[in-house]
């Protein structure tokens, strides 16, 4: 933490203590995500800032921040959420807990969409009697998606997000497609999981039963 406070006060325009904190703090969690750190070290770097920081904002910054990043953790429960079937049924994710989940945040006008949907129905095809897959459209149209969804191609179950904001915030949804796996116990198996092949399958094998 020392290094790397010392490294942004070299830069010459971070004088002030607590704007110089601050962007450490931020800092700290990019390195968090970006996996270029060790995440229990990472960890810890946060927890020495909270305690050495003056700064109550700061603090309550950091325990937010460590807060999103535990709740996604492989073992922490998976976040709720109410969908809207393309049938234009409401269901609960809380609800699903007879196969593990692979969910699938996506949007429909991304080019890598329907390329990930083609390598993703292979592996439905081999998991499909063991696999619940959710893709959920983040449209803000929620008619955007349905051409995609009623094409034949892709066997699962499609649904829309509802324009609810706070699902971006319960799944941290920074990039997608996200891929997310739930075990049977509607618990973070991987966050995220990795875009479908090999990876992806190795992870799926893990949780099924």
């Amino acid at each position: 933490v020392q290094a790397l406070d010392q490294a942004l006060l070299k830069t010459g325009y971070l004088d002030d203590d607590q704007l110089r904190e601050l962007v450490l703090i931020y800092c700290l969690t990019d390195i968090y995500k970006n996996g270029s750190f060790h995440k229990p070290r990472v960890v810890n770097m946060f927890n020495k800032v909270a305690k050495d920081s003056p700064y109550p904002i700061h603090k309550r910054i950091i325990r937010n921040t460590l807060d999103v990043f535990n709740k996604l953790i492989p073992g922490s429960p998976a976040p709720n959420l109410k969908l809207m079937s393309i049938g234009g049924f409401e269901f609960e994710l809380k609800n699903l807990r007879s196969k593990p989940v692979l969910l699938l945040f996506f949007n429909t006008g991304q080019k890598i969409t329907e390329t990930y949907f083609d390598e993703l129905a292979e592996l439905f095809n081999k998991f499909e009697s063991g696999l619940e897959v959710i893709s959920i459209s983040m449209d803000n149209d929620p008619n955007a998606y349905k051409t995609l969804a009623n094409s034949g191609k892709y066997g699962w179950t499609f649904a829309h997000y509802g324009n609810n904001p706070n699902v971006y915030d319960l799944y941290d949804i920074r990039e997608m497609p996200l891929f997310v796996l739930i075990n049977v116990e509607g618990k973070i198996a991987r966050y995220p999981a990795p875009s479908p092949g090999p990876n992806l399958e190795r992870e799926i094998m893990k949780v099924i039963h």
